[in-house]
């Protein structure tokens, strides 16, 4: 039978309150290799150990170490937050416990994207372009992003994180959630320029693109239009391109018109062509054929 979350959380209140408010918490810090999907690997196997000792300590016998140990791995959440991500709600970690240790959920992040610490005055206009390339992945659910959450329970039957490969991180959660519902936490989300794989990566890429740097930094967007998108998108392939081909002039003012111009449109858009006004807007001029 399904716990109801209100009598869940009550338990969890119960015994909080008869700690009499003494919880302590301990940081440990460490330096790890492997960017956050070493990071991450090395949590999965920490938890892994820690419930095997754990275990070991509570009982002799090999019947009862199972009892305790699956009884463990159903009630333990592995909560991922990364230092630039603010939940929004007082409940997001309680609804993320529940929705993952009751119900084998995966949870992921949906992102309103703040503005970085951008190291020029193009920071606003790359923010949309982030903005609008999150929308677009959305949209055919093909964002994993943080924070991320799964019982240490389905760590057991996946295995392990590859720390080998790029967003790596990614890659594993979005493959929990294949054959598993997601639960999503809206969160308030900062991207700043970094050197490791992620989206800070491409922001950075995008920045010299813009200043003239001959690099690939337009791939993942090409990459999208290889992605068929069904005909409720909020934006379709030809979207897509236009949105591209003016990437490609460089022109600031031009780019800052049509990011802001996408991110209005309505749920279910036309095709832009010069036939039609697109998402009930009229064309601007400055990003007409």
């Amino acid at each position: 039978m399904l716990v109801p979350f209100s009598v869940h959380n009550d338990a969890i209140r119960t015994g909080l309150a008869a700690l009499d408010g003494q919880v302590q918490l301990h940081c440990v810090r460490c330096t790890l290799l492997g960017g956050i999907t070493g990071a991450y690997q090395t949590v999965l196997s920490s938890f892994v150990q820690r419930a095997r000792s754990h275990c070991d300590r509570s009982a002799d016998d090999h019947s009862t170490k199972i009892i305790i140990l699956e009884k463990l791995l159903r009630r333990t959440l592995l909560f991922f937050c990364d230092d630039d991500i603010e939940l929004i709600g007082k409940n997001a970690i309680m609804s993320a416990y529940y929705q993952t240790t009751f119900h084998g959920a995966t949870t992921m992040g949906k992102w309103e994207l703040r503005n970085g610490s951008n190291p020029d005055l193009l920071g606003g206009i790359l923010t949309d372009v982030m903005r609008l390339f999150l929308n677009l992945k959305q949209e055919i659910n093909a964002n994993a992003l943080p924070p991320h959450g799964v019982s240490l329970e389905r760590v057991i039957e996946h295995g392990g994180m590859d720390s080998t490969i790029d967003f790596g991180d990614q890659v594993y959660f979005a493959k929990l959630a294949l054959d598993h519902p997601t639960h999503v936490v809206p969160v308030y989300a900062t991207i700043n320029e970094s050197d490791y794989p992620s989206n800070g990566r491409f922001l950075r890429d995008l920045r010299r693109f813009m200043h003239g740097d001959d690099n690939d930094a337009l791939v993942i967007f090409r990459n999208l239009t290889k992605i068929e998108r069904h005909s409720g998108c909020r934006y379709s392939i030809h979207d897509i391109k236009r949105l591209i081909s003016v990437l490609e002039t460089r022109d600031p003012a031009r780019i800052a018109d049509i990011t802001k111009y996408l991110l209005r449109a309505l749920p279910t858009s036309p095709q832009w062509d010069n036939r039609q006004t697109w998402g009930g807007f009229n064309k601007p001029t400055e990003i007409s054929s």
